[in-house]
């Protein structure tokens, strides 16, 4: 058996079409509220989870240059933007400013912006290191910096504590200690050392022009881990120029590659690329990566040359989605899906729209096949809307208004079954909408007028016109199909509820909504570890336990949406329900519910009823009108989305404010109409938030919404209120916001004391 994979990172894009400025980018950074700052060729960018927001110097005189080399967030939550023509730094209040050395020169070159606890930030200049001394009032230029330092042999700089920063040049490495105004580390190199960064406290990584990235001990100077990048190119492996090296939150070096993607280098040394792939869009966006950027909470944020930024998270492995499917022969699939089946050696077999799909989940090659529908005067494929895999791993599959055909692997074609249609009516149908491997070694075949057998071995067809217990069934329409552990055949009938048929114990038996079912129609069925059978329905699902009792869960009772799909157990006996555009994570013992949905990497298309199937290694597949998910549920369960709340912005009647901290406002009572601006961050992208604000002193309760971004107040009476905030995804607690805006509203002058 296979062992199973790790799930692999999945990045969430910005371009231009996102609203970036332009698609070359050279720097990034993440502020202390969460914000990410993008900075490039052509303009600086914020992205608050929802949104990007561009800013150019022709709207902001103060921004030095369009073409931004570097940015840094201090810690005063300042923004520093370094350009060839001068430095800015953006405060609080999203205000910028423009920086002026020795009095009058605001056009110099600034490479890096690095932040001291001894002198604050430093500006790496073409004219020199300078601080802001707050005595003076002004930039001072730091005249001990060594020679060696200097502007033209600069490649990279990289904090190794809060006065310690690294340093390479084009021969050399060095830790410069600000405090004590010192060289503290010295490293000549032959081959130029591109990029630093720290590792712990007694190594650094060296990432050099050769596509080696070197770790050394700062103690002892030597290199006591080295990693080789390589690349391969139509054939040929060759070593591959790296652009930087950065720490992730977890310990792993993350290396940006000039043509190879991002490398990975995780604690034991093993290096994992993340590529770019042109048919999976959670892959990232271009394999020219030109900066990366670690995040204190996992985020992997890297900069391309030509396609904007991609986002991801170190510890957020993320569902896998497959939307297009391509074969050997390069032809391509891009649609829906009906059904999925296992079969031996982790294969997946997939009904589809038009063709019926071989997945290897071993290596992920694809095979197609098609069931062609030929008359007169039509030729096309039809739809695979249901399958079944039998005891010897044979295919069968109920193409759409065509009855039951047999695959033959070997040479691609089907083989129609031919029912004798005096067996009962369901034999007279051609609509299959259901198809099951019995442990009896017959195919149930589900029909828009009832259900028959055929026998896997012969292919002979048996109906039950004339059975003692199922005759009744015969000219219903019967919609899906399951058998339990206790051999016992269960079926939804359209508006007729669910039959449970026991063929040991020659029994019928009818749920119904008088019964306690939700609906008369079921979807889907699953038996759990413990015997107990789930019914899926438009309305929800019921749990029948052994003893009669039926639970019901609908939107009511905690579901996001009102129709469930589907079900599967994982291997510590949670159950999965697909319910609709999210996917629900039941606790049968606490009865709770935990809810994944885009956040997660899942598919919005909604998912298909029948569609979902569990591989012999543990992996759960879904399928959707728009693909496949699959994901391993202890890793997708691992990391809760850790988001970052916010109150940004007010707006008045007559001004817009930005905020970054708590905030006091004054109204006179004639303009006493206020909107305020919010967001709560997730780079991966902020989905299906639940916020809720309070204006304390004029609401009662907590105003509630789902990924609302703005409250509106208009005429408040005269007083003093507080705004409060906060938010949270289906799977975490409230967060209260990081900041609160305090708001007076002056009375009238007939409101006055005096008056």
């Amino acid at each position: 058996m296979p062992e199973p994979k790790a799930q692999s990172l999945s990045f969430h894009h910005l371009n231009t079409a996102d609203g970036l400025s332009e698609n070359s980018v050279r720097s990034v950074a993440i502020d202390q509220k969460g914000f990410l700052w993008i900075g490039t060729i052509d303009g600086l960018n914020i992205f608050d989870g929802y949104q990007v927001t561009s800013h150019k110097k022709e709207q902001f005189p103060a921004l030095a240059s369009n073409n931004i080399a570097h940015l840094a967030c201090d810690s005063r939550n300042r923004i520093w933007i370094g350009t060839s023509e001068g430095v800015s730094w953006v405060d609080g209040g999203r205000q910028f400013h423009r920086v002026i050395l020795n009095d009058t020169v605001e056009n110099f070159g600034c490479k890096t912006v690095i932040d001291t606890r001894k002198y604050g930030p430093v500006l790496f200049t073409s004219i020199g290191q300078f601080f802001f001394d707050t005595a003076s009032g002004k930039w001072e230029e730091l005249n001990w910096i060594p020679e060696s330092l200097g502007y033209s042999k600069f490649l990279d700089a990289f904090p190794f504590d809060e006065n310690k920063i690294i340093w390479a040049t084009y021969r050399g490495v060095y830790i410069l200690d600000y405090a004590t105004r010192s060289v503290f580390f010295e490293q000549a190199y032959t081959q130029h050392p591109v990029s630093v960064c720290r590792i712990n406290d007694k190594e650094i990584a060296v990432g050099l022009m050769n596509g080696m990235v070197q770790v050394v001990n700062i103690h002892t100077k030597k290199v006591t881990r080295e990693y080789s990048l390589r690349n391969e190119i139509d054939g040929i492996v060759m070593n591959t120029s790296l652009t930087e090296v950065r720490p992730a939150a977890n310990g792993n070096i993350l290396v940006a590659t000039g043509i190879a993607g991002l490398v990975i280098i995780d604690s034991s040394g093993k290096l994992t690329q993340q590529s770019h792939n042109p048919i999976d869009s959670r892959t990232i966006a271009a394999n020219n990566t030109y900066r990366v950027l670690g995040g204190s909470k996992g985020e992997i944020i890297v900069a391309t040359n030509s396609s904007g930024v991609s986002i991801g998270n170190i510890y957020k492995r993320q569902a896998g989605l497959t939307t297009v499917f391509k074969d050997d022969a390069g032809d391509l699939f891009d649609n829906y899906i009906t059904e999925i089946a296992t079969a031996r050696n982790n294969i997946l077999w997939i009904g589809s729209y038009d063709r019926l799909i071989r997945l290897d989940r071993n290596n992920n090659k694809v095979k197609f096949f098609h069931y062609y529908f030929k008359r007169p005067h039509t030729f096309r494929s039809l739809e695979i809307k249901t399958l079944c895999v039998d005891q010897s791993d044979k295919v069968w599959v109920g193409p759409t208004f065509d009855g039951v055909a047999l695959l033959n692997e070997s040479n691609g074609t089907f083989k129609k079954i031919v029912p004798d249609t005096s067996l009962g009516l369901a034999l007279h149908s051609s609509v299959v909408n259901d198809l099951l491997a019995g442990s009896d070694g017959q195919i149930w075949v589900a029909t828009s007028m009832g259900v028959y057998t055929i026998d896997a071995k012969t292919n002979a067809t048996h109906g039950f016109k004339t059975h003692p217990l199922l005759s009744g069934i015969d000219g219903k329409r019967v919609n899906c199909l399951f058998e339990d552990s206790r051999r016992r055949i269960w079926m939804g009938i359209q508006d007729a509820g669910v039959y449970c048929y026991d063929k040991t114990g020659n029994t019928l038996t009818n749920l119904t909504e008088t019964k306690g079912l939700l609906s008369n129609t079921a979807l889907s069925f699953m038996e759990d570890s413990k015997g107990k059978i789930y019914i899926a329905t438009p309305l929800g699902f019921n749990i029948l336990h052994q003893d009669g009792e039926i639970d019901t869960y609908n939107k009511e009772k905690g579901l996001r949406y009102t129709k469930v799909e589907g079900f599967l157990e994982d291997e510590l006996g949670y159950v999965w329900i697909a319910n609709n555009k999210c996917l629900v994570r039941f606790d049968p013992l606490k009865k709770s519910m935990r809810f994944f949905d885009e956040n997660a990497g899942l598919s919005a298309a909604g998912f298909t009823p029948g569609s979902y199937a569990k591989t012999g290694t543990g992996e759960l597949v879904w399928g959707s009108k728009a693909g496949i998910n699959y994901f391993y549920t202890g890793q997708l369960s691992a990391h809760r989305t850790q988001l970052q709340v916010n109150i940004f912005q007010t707006d008045t009647r007559d001004s817009s404010i930005q905020m970054s901290s708590d905030y006091r406002l004054t109204l006179p009572f004639a303009r006493s109409s206020v909107v305020f601006h919010f967001t709560a961050i997730d780079l991966m992208g902020s989905k299906n938030i639940q916020y809720q604000y309070m204006l304390q002193g004029y609401d009662k309760e907590w105003q509630s919404g789902t990924d609302m971004r703005h409250a509106r107040y208009t005429s408040l009476p005269s007083g003093e209120y507080t705004f409060l905030l906060r938010a949270r995804t289906d799977e975490n607690s409230w967060i209260l916001s990081q900041n609160t805006i305090k708001v007076n509203i002056t009375p009238p002058v007939w409101q006055r004391w005096w008056f």
